[in-house]
């Protein structure tokens, strides 16, 4: 067993720990149809009309479409490792996360 694999054990065993035991089994992954998630609806900030898929302007008023902000990138305070959203525990060196 790698440090690596010792570390995500421990992190898994810590989760599990403060959850109720009701909720310590993982559910099962659900199937996603592509065709049934619907893409978020963009509307125009200056005269709120819908905007098209991946459209960099309005075609109504021809103001700028502005982008969704990327997701924000969150690192461990004590040993730097990328942490993932919603990680209470860092996976490489194990402690809590602010």
């Amino acid at each position: 067993m790698t440090i690596d694999e010792a570390c995500d054990l421990m992190v898994s065993l810590l989760i599990q720990k403060d959850e109720p035991a009701d909720r310590c089994q993982m559910p099962a992954a659900k199937k996603e149809d592509p065709a049934a998630a619907t893409p978020e609806v963009l509307k125009c900030s200056n005269c709120d009309q819908q905007l098209a898929p991946g459209a960099k302007f309005c075609v109504y008023c021809g103001t700028s479409a502005a982008l969704p902000a990327p997701p924000k990138t969150i690192f461990c305070q004590y040993c730097g490792a990328k942490l993932a959203p919603g990680m209470r525990f860092c996976a490489k060196c194990g402690k809590p996360s602010a």
